[in-house]
């Protein structure tokens, strides 16, 4: 009698701001992005967020809770700027929300008490930026972590970028400002109008190139949840952020100097 061979199946907890988001999958390399030795350490908290994700030759298939959806994928559509980890993160963006939290193409630091968000396509000086701090007061190379709680908004040391900067310290910092960023040969700080902020936030969302992409379309919701629903959360999580952070343009120069300008 032939049995066919069940898969193992691989786990990795995801730490995200103040909650878990347990990730399950029958190939590794699905959810290797998000795999380090410290993602792998099971919490002794129960996961808040729950993503299964599972391949056919066709087709990436990811179930979703507490937001409960089931996505399908075909593998031959995608393509650049998507990718399976991509994919992955904007069903996690989407369940996120439920929880208060967005996440943004962005570095992060703190000065003080304060924290600073800086964001900015690949290319736009985020790295540039983060090493200009000490590695105790970085909280994100790559992604920022926000979340709201108690009508404040807060930055979280981002799990999403351990496997590119080492074992950041776990730090909950209190927002202060956010710069959308470009290189120049001075360093000037300049006001935004309120619809470059509110480009500047969505377009550093994994969750609005979904949605660019036609993604969305893929996505079943159950439930009380509907695509609009979700899409209407998503922006008035954006727009209130908008209300409550002064976000601004900033001009910056390869050296440290900028690090005056933001602290004034």
């Amino acid at each position: 009698m032939d049995c066919k061979k069940r898969k193992k199946v691989t786990t990795v907890y995801l730490p995200i701001a103040d909650i878990i988001c347990k990730l399950e999958s029958e190939n590794y390399s699905d959810i290797q992005f998000f795999s380090t030795p410290l993602f792998l350490r099971k919490p002794k908290k129960t996961a808040q967020i729950y993503l299964q994700i599972r391949e056919t030759k066709k087709y990436l298939l990811i179930n979703s809770l507490p937001v409960k959806i089931n996505a399908k994928f075909r593998k031959d559509k995608i393509a650049p700027p998507l990718a399976p980890n991509l994919l992955i993160r904007s069903i996690i963006d989407i369940n996120c929300f439920y929880f208060n939290i967005l996440l943004f193409h962005a570095s992060s630091f703190k000065i003080k008490k304060n924290a600073y968000v800086f964001i900015g396509q690949s290319g736009y000086g985020k790295s540039t930026i983060a090493k200009s701090t000490a590695l105790d007061n970085l909280l994100g190379d790559d992604v920022a972590v926000i979340k709201k709680i108690k009508g404040n908004y807060y930055i979280f040391t981002s799990a999403f970028d351990f496997y590119k900067v080492g074992h950041l310290r776990y730090q909950q910092v209190l927002l202060n400002t956010i710069y959308t960023i470009k290189q120049a040969k001075k360093n000037i700080i300049r006001p935004l109008t309120a619809q470059d902020k509110i480009l500047c936030l969505l377009e550093n969302t994994a969750f609005f190139l979904f949605l660019e992409t036609g993604m969305n379309n893929n996505v079943k919701y159950y439930d009380e949840y509907t695509k609009e629903k979700i899409v209407t959360l998503f922006y008035n999580l954006i727009m209130n952020l908008i209300e409550k952070i002064g976000i601004y343009q900033l001009q910056f120069t390869k050296d440290t100097r900028f690090l005056k300008k933001i602290n004034q």
